[in-house]
């Protein structure tokens, strides 16, 4: 795959979140504790059996990415991500302090099996992992029923961990309901908070709650219902709780064709309080318009129109320019597009010139001024950008090159057996040092992987 490829590909996975926005309605939090499931199996989503505390201070994090779209996510000691060994999926963990990636587990020699911590033998749907600095969670997404053609399902999972591998605790899900998968999740201590569909037997979803992960029980508890219509996503925090961006189609697009429809979807920013499960609305855009990047309490954006790169307050409601015309000169105002998270002093975006040909660029959040990102590795026949993957106060995490590596895989039939794949080459740099394309990397050493060398 070529750069100008891997590009495209990225692009269309981020369509979703090219605008971002919220709508202002109060909801209630008393949520029926009678929902029916499509197996007859117990109801995995309490109601509200925890009173909202309107006194309470959150100190709440994500425990993703914005978009929930990553497959690596650390903390300040490491990174975490899952690979498949055939038999299930392994987690797998960046050492910062050792600079080695390692199978995550207690097990002196990890077995492939469920008596590993670090091991998901039940992998169907596909894993990700949820990080914070005390916990360490794996999601197993599972599939909805199929009864048409006499499909049951795989139930969604959620396994929580601690740093040491030790003491997993699961919740399983009945076989109605899926934990939103494009959707970032958030945490305060041992809690973690999450958007969960419930769908009829066609399929279609009946409802969407804001729920957190009760450990100690084993289940998920529902602090309220999202009104439909709209695909909500949770995507940051605020000192009282959550901001959710909703996505609709406006009335005269509904019948469309789906590339009409995502040209014209309405964003809206929603912020969602804990502290009295009220939704207030906030800044609303449309498909074009900005190009954004959530940071804690509100965004980061580019207006599309002016050019200029802003700060939306969502606790505030209010807008605040940071720099007029942040495009570079020679470039037009749809070419600068934000990408990633709150980095700190710098933002991440990418540049496109009348070629079509795409540069990443550090936007300077003390002068606005875009700097030519040139850390890139050697990929196929051209080069790849050096990615950012995870970040610590002071360092980030980077994607530095492939390697050929033995691997399990299963075929059709079943049968595991080794095949040559290419695994990514990571480093650790100072953000001072990518920011300046200076490539100062502290190699991360593998120990998990054989070399096919």
């Amino acid at each position: 795959m070529n750069k100008k490829s891997r590009i495209l590909i990225i692009l269309g996975t981020l369509l979703l979140f090219v605008g971002c926005s919220f709508a202002t309605e109060d909801i209630s939090s008393e949520v029926d504790a009678q929902k029916d499931s499509l197996d007859g199996q117990e109801e995995n989503i309490d109601a509200n059996e925890n009173p909202l505390d309107c006194e309470k201070k959150y100190n709440l994090v994500m425990a993703t990415d914005a978009s929930g779209f990553s497959q690596i996510r650390g903390n300040q000691n490491g990174a975490y991500f899952l690979w498949s060994t055939g038999e299930g999926h392994q987690v797998l963990y960046v050492n910062y302090s050792t600079k080695d990636l390692t199978a995550w587990t207690n097990q002196l020699n990890p077995t492939q099996d469920e008596t590993n911590p670090g091991m998901i033998m039940d992998a169907f749907g596909g894993t990700k992992p949820y990080v914070t600095e005390d916990n360490v969670y794996v999601m197993k997404f599972g599939k909805l029923p199929l009864p048409s053609v006499g499909f049951p399902g795989s139930p969604c999972k959620l396994s929580k961990l601690s740093l040491n591998a030790a003491g997993r605790r699961t919740i399983t899900l009945p076989s109605n309901q899926i934990i939103l998968q494009n959707s970032g999740v958030a945490a305060e201590e041992d809690k973690l908070y999450l958007l969960v569909g419930t769908y009829d037997e066609t399929g279609e979803r009946e409802s969407c709650d804001v729920c957190y992960a009760d450990f100690t029980k084993e289940k998920l508890v529902s602090i309220a219902t999202l009104e439909e219509p709209g695909q909500y996503y949770l995507v940051g925090v605020y000192d009282q709780g959550f901001l959710l961006q909703r996505t609709t189609v406006p009335a005269e697009y509904e019948k469309k064709s789906h590339r009409e429809q995502v040209e014209n979807y309405r964003y809206d920013l929603e912020l969602f309080s804990l502290a009295d499960g009220t939704l207030t609305k906030g800044k609303s855009w449309k498909t074009g318009e900005l190009s954004c990047v959530y940071s804690k309490g509100g965004i980061y954006y580019i207006d599309k129109n002016s050019g200029s790169l802003n700060w939306y307050d969502a606790k505030e409601n209010q807008d605040h320019t940071l720099f007029e015309n942040i495009v570079p000169e020679g470039h037009g105002d749809q070419a600068l597009y934000l990408y990633g998270e709150d980095y700190g002093d710098h933002l991440y975006a990418h540049l496109y010139g009348e070629d079509g040909i795409m540069m990443p660029v550090g936007i300077d959040l003390q002068n606005g001024n875009c700097t030519p990102i040139t850390l890139e590795y050697e990929y196929n026949t051209g080069t790849m950008p050096v990615s950012i993957v995870a970040q610590t106060t002071n360092q980030f995490l980077v994607e530095v090159g492939q390697t050929e590596c033995i691997a399990n895989m299963v075929d059709p039939s079943g049968k595991i057996h080794e095949t040559v794949q290419s695994v990514p080459k990571y480093a650790l740099i100072d953000k001072e040092d990518y920011w300046a394309s200076r490539p100062n990397y502290e190699m991360i050493e593998d120990h998990y992987f054989k070399s096919s060398q």
